[in-house]
């Protein structure tokens, strides 16, 4: 009867850190470098097959995560410690902070009810070296002050067409941001930013027009487009605890 019960389909939540800088995304896709790839990859001697797993958000090519969640549906349960079973399989710039089995109607993509991302700004005349990887550069000082002033203009469900890339069309524009915040510390400007759902390279975007508003420029009809390396994926958030 044990055993009967072990070889039972088994639905599994995975908390995921990665470094997206040699990743092209979060996505599979054939002859290419990718986190979900890798820990598909990770999975097959576990248990034995390919293992689909579905990703909460599809973070692009050299976007960073520190808290995406991704869930599959296991052939069965898995004897042991599937964290450390996994992390001995994954390469250095992606690790998984837990694993837990989880009710079989879950789905990391469809119950998620918000995401917050975060971009990292270096405002200083020479380019980072240390922080290159982790941030996008704005050599002329912003004024952070006239940035925050912007910030209240997103909050609300609005129409975020003009933020969106191509890869979002055909989608509703509509996203309602819950929380933003524009964050200073030493020669670093934070842009946090919390929704409901969001629109290909919309984050990236939103921090252009802070940029562009922190320099005193008139902000167009198609803002900037900043550089993925400085854009994480923070958290996903799920109905009931935390």
């Amino acid at each position: 009867m044990a055993e009967a019960v072990l070889k039972l389909p088994a639905v599994y939540r995975l908390l995921i850190e990665y470094d997206g800088t040699r990743f092209f995304g979060w996505q599979i896709q054939p002859g290419r470098r990718t986190v979900q790839g890798e820990i598909e990859k990770a999975l097959r001697p576990l248990f034995g097959r390919r293992v689909p797993i579905v990703g909460a958000a599809r973070t692009d090519t050299g976007v960073h995560a520190r808290g995406q969640v991704a869930s599959f549906r296991a052939p069965r349960s898995f004897r042991g410690d599937l964290r450390a079973a996994l992390n001995a399989h994954l390469p250095g710039d992606v690790a998984v902070l837990s694993a837990e089995k989880v009710p079989s109607s879950f789905h990391a993509q469809k119950e998620a009810l918000a995401k917050t991302y975060r971009y990292q700004i270096i405002n200083r005349p020479v380019r980072p070296a240390l922080e290159a990887a982790r941030a996008g550069w704005v050599a002329r000082k912003l004024n952070v002050s006239r940035m925050r002033r912007e910030a209240g203009k997103f909050l609300g469900r609005h129409d975020f067409s003009a933020f969106a890339g191509k890869a979002s069309r055909g989608l509703s524009p509509y996203c309602r941001v819950t929380e933003l915040h524009i964050r200073k510390n030493g020669e670093s400007v934070v842009v946090e930013i919390t929704a409901d759902r969001f629109l290909h390279h919309m984050v990236r975007r939103i921090a252009g027009h802070f940029v562009q508003a922190g320099l005193k420029h008139e902000n167009g009809p198609h803002p900037k487009t900043m550089e993925a390396q400085g854009l994480t994926l923070m958290s996903v958030t799920y109905p009931g605890p935390t």
